[in-house]
């Protein structure tokens, strides 16, 4: 569904007529997001197209990527390690906390250019009106993505990331496993998997 419209949600818009076609084929325009206009399978195909650190892996075979989809996964399982009594909003706040990267049409923007502040310009108030269609879907506050309890997950999981698929140094309260890249298509099922297994709970 194409709309040309104004979104029901507070956000910056700049052309509403950026609609980007999703697998699903259905249209979303993450200039003014509708909830209605996404698919889950939309998300999780965007997301098993985008690479952590944008494929910049020196410890990690070249052909080989780390995908935002795995690091979703490996996140939420975290959570559960640190936490086995944790609730499932905050797991789904931790599992869907990068889904924007998998709709929103810029992927997953490294944090030291995010952070430069005329990209945050441009960009922050883009991803929070996409983070708060993706809230009203999944039962959790618009403001998930910031929580802290996902954000120390996430720290922790740069880290670990940083160690095995960069070459960085073992901080030692890290999980001893080793990261190893999954596949597109394996790293697909096991999101759509986790996704309908959280909903569920």
């Amino acid at each position: 569904m194409v709309d040309s419209g104004p979104s029901n949600l507070e956000t910056p818009m700049i052309d509403p007529s950026a609609n980007l076609l999703m697998r699903s084929r259905e249209y979303f325009c993450p200039l003014a997001p509708r909830p209605e206009d996404f698919a889950w399978v939309d998300v999780a195909s965007g997301l098993i197209s985008q690479g952590r650190f944008q494929g910049q892996l020196p410890a990690v075979p070249v052909g080989q990527v780390y995908l935002v989809a795995q690091h979703a996964i490996e996140a939420v399982n975290l959570l559960r390690r640190m936490d086995s009594e944790a609730s499932p909003m905050p797991q789904r706040a931790v599992f869907h906390h990068d889904d924007v990267e998998g709709l929103w049409g810029f992927g997953d923007v490294c944090g030291p250019v995010k952070r430069l502040p005329m990209v945050e310009a441009v960009l922050r108030p883009i991803e929070q009106a996409c983070e708060a269609v993706i809230a009203l879907r999944i039962g959790v506050p618009a403001d998930f993505a910031t929580w802290e309890p996902v954000k120390r997950i996430d720290d922790i999981m740069f880290l670990w990331e940083d160690r095995d698929l960069r070459g960085g140094p073992d901080r030692g309260c890290l999980p001893r496993e080793q990261l190893t890249c999954w596949p597109p298509d394996l790293a697909y099922a096991r999101w759509i998997s986790e996704h309908v297994r959280l909903q569920d709970a």
